[in-house]
């Protein structure tokens, strides 16, 4: 072959390996069920912060509440 059909190729070769994938979104799958149940513990108060309410200037104790999700096992094989 000619010098200008293997430009021609190494072209076509190029532009394909350069195609954007990135404007197309990908979602994740999941692969597997998980192999634990899993604890939830609602409202655990771990700081308090300050709050006024809408009347006054005088700061109000207010609780910061988390929820805590563990899992129900002792298993250490896992993420």
């Amino acid at each position: 072959m000619n010098k200008i059909a293997y430009l021609i190729i190494f072209t076509i070769l190029l532009c394909a390996a350069c195609k954007d994938e990135s404007s197309t979104p990908t979602i994740p799958l999941v692969k597997a069920e998980s192999s634990y149940t899993v604890l939830k513990e609602q409202d655990v108060t771990y700081a308090e912060g300050l709050g006024h309410d809408g009347s006054s200037t005088t700061p109000l104790a207010i609780p910061l509440k988390l929820d805590v999700y563990s899992p129900d096992n002792n298993s250490s094989n896992r993420p």
